[in-house]
């Protein structure tokens, strides 16, 4: 574990127990994803930035999820859990690749976005392109 000071936050990555990770471009987003319930029942294994920052996530009594940077690195955590629920990525262990895999997940996300049509909807609701960290 490698304590640092925090840099500007570009990705965040969420483990639910049960899927593949998740990417976020901010913890007000991924914040306003999760459930507070399903944060209270554990279903998140670990919450960390693209450079391994863990991310502490807690349920207030009104149902809203707070998220909050820890002063705590676990680089080895993060990429081996990175490792195990995206298989058929290699790796070199190069920093640049963690945010090239989250640019994929968010590309992959958006080209699922519902609703499509009317096409002003679809561009209000999701921009024109995918967001990129």
């Amino acid at each position: 574990m490698l304590c640092r000071m925090a840099v500007a936050l570009r990705a965040v990555f969420v483990f639910a127990l049960d899927s593949e990770p998740f990417v976020f471009t901010s913890l007000e987003a991924a914040a306003g994803w999760m459930e507070a319930v399903d944060v209270r029942d554990g279903e998140y294994l670990a919450l960390f930035t693209d450079e391994g920052q863990v991310i502490r996530a807690a349920a207030t009594p009104k149902f809203d999820v707070v998220l909050t940077l820890t002063d705590e690195y676990d680089l080895l955590t993060f990429r081996n859990l990175l490792r195990e629920r995206c298989p058929d990525v290699t790796w070199t262990g190069h920093p640049d690749e963690v945010l090239a895999l989250g640019n994929a997940m968010l590309e992959q996300e958006w080209s699922k976005r519902w609703p499509r049509w009317p096409r002003w909807l679809d561009a209000r609701l999701h921009g024109q392109s995918p967001p990129t960290l």
